[in-house]
Order: C-alpha cells, then structure tokens, then sequence
C-alpha cells in the first residue's frame, strides 16, 4: 500500500470550507498548524495550548518540533499572504510578524522565500506596484497613490516588508 485515503463528511458548508483549508495547509514536515481563529473559534481548538494568544492564527502543536522549528513556521504561503494583505490594507502588524522578524533577524529562519513569494501575491492582488529609478525605490497603490514605509518603525511587518524587496546586510 502507498496512499493513504481519508473520507470525511461535513454537512455545515461552513465547516466544509475551515476544514478543507485546515486540511490543504497540513503538512507532515511541521510540527504545528496554523488555523484561522475567525473559523475555528466556536467550533474547536479552543482548550488547546498555544504559543501565544494574540496572534493573528492559532497555532496548535502537532508534535515536538524539530531543533531549530518554529511555530510561524507551519504558516502556508496563502496564510502568510493574508498577513501582507492585512498589514497592507491597514497598515497594522499582527504579532505573527513579529515572530518573523526575529527569526529572520536571528538568521534562524530557513529561507524568507515563502515571505517573499506571499508578499508578491498579495501586492499583485492589491495591485500595489513596486517602481525604481535612480536609486529610489517607490511603492505605488491601485490608486496611484505613493505609499511609505520606514525601517526606523516599530511595526515588524514593515521592517520585513523591506527587508524582503530592498535587502541590505545590516540591522542598522
């Protein structure tokens, strides 16, 4: 035998859409999930540990992880894309962004390639377009309007925001 097939009947729609994204995101390499507290809330997962209760998803250990895994790490990339569409909207950083950061900032982070990749998806479906010339760099909305960040900020997701499409070799 070489697959495994599991069947699961749900007749809430509601519960069929959080259940087939909870499914989708599982991935066997991880030791947590990351699950969209909007759609769980009622129903499950409530009275399960996580690592911290104001993150944007709750993130529910799945095993021990490995030496150098981290929670944030079990975001998908369409997760992560929904943070870059939430920050980008509302200029907000939800703590889930922290945690990047610092990873990324500690080089304990693998790769900032699924970021990077959930960022540009969400630029595009903002279409928010990314202009250089002569050395400047402009960020430009849907509206033509010029939006501005500023690595000097406390908001994390700004900072790998940044970080993710001009790099630089210092925190500084």
């Amino acid at each position: 035998m070489t697959d495994i097939c599991v069947k699961v009947e749900i007749n809430d729609l509601f519960l069929l859409d959080s259940f087939y994204e909870l499914l989708n995101n599982l991935d066997y390499r991880k030791s947590y999930i990351a699950v969209d507290r909007a759609k769980f809330s009622e129903y499950m997962f409530n009275n399960m540990d996580e690592e911290d209760k104001n993150t944007f998803y709750k993130y529910i250990k799945l095993d021990d992880p490995y030496e150098h895994e981290s929670f944030i790490d079990s975001l998908s990339i369409e997760q992560r894309k929904e943070l870059w569409i939430f920050f980008l909207k509302d200029k907000l950083s939800p703590i889930d962004f922290d945690y990047a950061f610092e990873r990324y900032k500690d080089d304990t982070m693998y790769s900032l390639f699924e970021w990077e990749l959930a960022l540009r998806l969400a630029l595009s479906d903002m279409d928010i377009s990314i202009k250089y010339d002569d050395n400047n760099f402009k960020v430009i909305d849907k509206n033509n309007k010029r939006l501005y960040f500023d690595y000097s900020s406390e908001n994390n997701a700004e900072k790998l925001f940044l970080k993710i499409l001009f790099p630089v070799n210092t925190f500084k």
